[in-house]
């Protein structure tokens, strides 16, 4: 599932938006050891707790030039952000 701002989830996850996105995330499809994207978020939102101030950036990794463009600009909206 891509997870761009163009997506059912939205630009940004948090605790209390969570509940909204669960169901764009999905959970797991078949008997796989990888999991679906909702307990990933979880686990993401778990790190952003113990955290604060800490961000989380979901973005495709087929896209060429999407990791680049957030390593020299990190505030860039590309993708999800979990915060």
């Amino acid at each position: 599932m891509s997870m761009t701002s163009k997506s059912a989830v939205g630009p940004t996850i948090t605790r209390d938006t969570l509940p909204d996105s669960l169901p764009a995330l999905g959970g797991s499809r078949g008997m796989d050891v990888t999991g679906g994207m909702a307990s990933k978020v979880e686990a993401m939102l778990a790190l952003v707790d113990a955290h604060p101030g800490l961000g989380i950036r979901i973005f495709s990794g087929l896209e060429k030039g999407t990791l680049e463009a957030l390593l020299a600009q990190p505030g860039r909206p590309i993708g999800t952000l979990v915060k």
